[in-house]
């Protein structure tokens, strides 16, 4: 192939040139086009802007600043192994150490930045935001140091890493997520480094900007302060393990602006107990509307009524092994009293024992030994079974199949029915006969991170209906109904709520009650509203941050500012919560919502406008920009 045609695509990595229709490097497989975000359009690699509709490719994106959680992982004692073992083995010990720690990374959504040696750093933040990263980052760290017992026991080897974490703001090149330059810079990055070489072997180190986002979840270990050098001073703590239950946040206030939904919710469960039928509820709300503690409230209230209900919860996470049917396993440790430190066979006893004793009143012993074995699937354990009945079943199956008579999927001996099917019908049964004695709530937390096979199986659970008093509740973001927006349309006894952002009048009867009627300056108190713009949840945390800050305390006369006036900024849980819904906008967008954010809160047309038009983005796609 001739170099000098002027059709040639040359690969902007390895410089190699490639044939007009190849769309990867022949050489290094790197990308040889961008692909319209907004319009699908591929366009060559030094395209800024959509060759079709003019939209800014991410070539053309300008750097960005932004808060990330930054990893840095180093092996322990790698240069006395590296003159102990022959070059080729090293490497190979090496490569599968990287995989190993890039699957750990991945796995909790962060993007390895790069591989120095045997050093590994990981950004969590890029190329998309998330509500949680410093916490994502601190699990994936534990992650990689349960891996490496894996890993030495596979390799024969007697590995060790020590890990830093830090939390800052960066500047961060989102180009480098796909062409494998170099994404953030940043003081947060140095620092990374610096805790990584004041960690122990096998240990965690964590910056204080980490430290105060995952304090309620992790559980620490003070460390001395840093004696010298560029970050002499700083606050240090080592990760000790993670909390067994989250800790409280003190501030504590009475439910406040949500009654009439309070009495909805009570109205639709005595009509649930009165029919004994099921019924499903989704409540939808932005994040920190208030969705878990109305259930809270909604539990509390119903435990006192003259029909008390049973409750199983579990909650879909947005990472993570075996994600699936993750809050029916939730549900059934719940029920079982199974701990997550129980051996498989402790498990599997547990599990048995307590669906005999719920279901055997209703189903008999041979079919609730049936659901139990069905539902073990979701924990992954096996259970006693009794295989003088497996054996009938069996056999009564193959007389039914030799005799040409059709076999249900129930009955079938070769396990050929699907798992949605096989845990709806135990999921169902064992609904049915816990709700026997008592009416029984059902609740979903954090839906909208469901995957489709626990949806589809909550979705048809409520169509096929269950004569018994069950009431389900999901808790859901509004991305739920981005994803389906028929959700609940096809069942009868469906209801939705949403819940709204607090009026500016509750929001200052919220600060009121989380601070016990103690008075600060109406500025303040405004400011404060302002800010949160009717969230309790981001109430909640500016006000801890004012208290953490030193600028908010307390006395034997109650909470008082300490200085005024006092800055109200928005503290990381909330600007993390913001990245990650402004990171689910489409490109055109998001763009426009960045230029329009120069300006403030409000702005004008015009001024964006001629903004967004600089920057060639078309003026008709800048005004749809600011429509969607």
């Amino acid at each position: 192939m001739s170099t000098g045609d002027p059709r040639t695509i040359r690969c902007s990595n390895c410089g190699t040139g490639n044939p007009p229709e190849a769309q990867f490097c022949m050489r290094c497989g790197t990308a040889l086009g961008q692909r319209c975000a907004v319009c699908g359009t591929d366009n060559p690699l030094d395209a800024h802007f959509c060759l079709r509709c003019g939209t800014p490719l991410r070539g053309a994106q300008a750097a960005e600043r932004r808060v990330v959680s930054v990893l840095f992982a180093d092996l322990v004692g790698s240069t006395s192994l590296t003159g102990q073992l022959d070059p080729e083995a090293m490497r190979r010990i090496i490569a599968d150490y990287f995989a190993a720690m890039r699957e750990r990374i991945q796995l909790h959504g962060g993007t390895v930045e790069k591989f120095i040696g045997d050093a590994v750093m990981a950004v969590f933040g890029l190329p998309a935001a998330h509500e949680d990263d410093p916490e994502r980052a601190v699990r994936a760290a534990l992650a990689m140091q349960q891996r490496m017992g894996a890993l030495n026991a596979r390799l024969k080897a007697d590995l060790h890493i020590r890990i830093g974490i830090s939390t800052g703001e960066v500047v961060a090149d989102l180009r480098g997520v796909e062409a494998g330059e170099f994404m953030v810079t940043g003081e947060v990055v140095n620092l990374a480094a610096r805790l990584q070489q004041d960690a122990p072997p096998d240990g965690i180190v964590v910056d204080e900007r980490t430290y105060a986002a995952t304090r309620l979840t992790v559980q620490f270990a003070p460390l001395p302060d840093a004696g010298d050098g560029d970050f002499a001073g700083r606050s240090r703590w080592q990760v000790a393990g993670l909390a067994d239950r989250p800790a409280g946040k003190g501030l504590r206030a009475p439910l406040v602006g949500r009654n009439d939904e309070m009495q909805f919710l009570q109205a639709l469960y005595r009509r649930m107990v009165e029919g004994r039928r099921h019924h499903l509820v989704t409540i939808i709300g932005t994040a920190g509307v208030g969705k878990t503690r109305l259930v809270e409230e909604l539990l509390h209230a119903l435990g006192n009524s003259a029909d008390p209900p049973q409750a199983l919860r579990g909650r879909c996470p947005a990472y993570g092994d075996g994600l699936t049917y993750w809050p029916l396993a939730d549900m059934l440790k719940q029920e079982c009293g199974i701990k997550d430190n129980d051996p498989a066979v402790i498990v599997g006893e547990k599990l048995h024992a307590r669906v005999l004793a719920v279901c055997g009143p209703v189903f008999g012993d041979e079919e609730s030994e049936r659901i139990v074995a069905d539902l073990a699937t979701v924990l992954g354990v096996e259970v006693p079974r009794d295989y003088e009945g497996v054996w009938r079943d069996r056999l009564q199956a193959l007389k039914l199949a030799v005799e040409g008579i059709d076999v249900s999927p129930r009955d079938r001996a070769g396990g050929e029915r699907s798992t949605g099917d096989v845990l709806l019908r135990a999921f169902r049964s064992f609904l049915l006969a816990k709700a026997q004695s008592r009416p029984l709530l059902v609740i979903f937390e954090d839906l909208h991170w469901a995957e489709e096979s626990l949806l589809d199986l909550v979705e048809h659970l409520a169509l096929r209906g269950v004569e018994a008093p069950i009431l389900t509740l999901c808790l859901a973001r509004p991305e739920l109904l981005e994803r389906h927006p028929d959700w609940g349309g096809r069942i009868p006894n469906y209801t939705a709520l949403s819940l709204s952002p607090l009026p500016k009048e509750q929001g200052r009867r919220l600060i009121e009650e989380l601070l016990h009627g103690s008075g600060i300056p109406p500025d303040v108190r405004d400011g404060i509203v302002s800010k949160a713009e009717g969230n309790p949840f981001f109430i909640e945390e500016i006000l801890r941050m004012l208290i953490d800050g030193g600028s908010l305390v307390r006395d034997e006369r109650g909470w008082r500012l300490a200085t005024y006036p006092v800055e109200i900024r928005i503290p990381d849980t909330i600007h993390s919560i913001l990245a990650a819904r402004l990171d689910l906008l489409p490109a055109l967008e998001r763009r426009v919502t960045q230029d329009a954010a120069v300006a403030g809160r409000i702005f004008w047309l015009g001024a964006l406008v001629a903004t967004t038009c600089k920057q060639s983005i078309p003026r008709a796609s800048a005004d749809a920009g600011v429509t969607e």
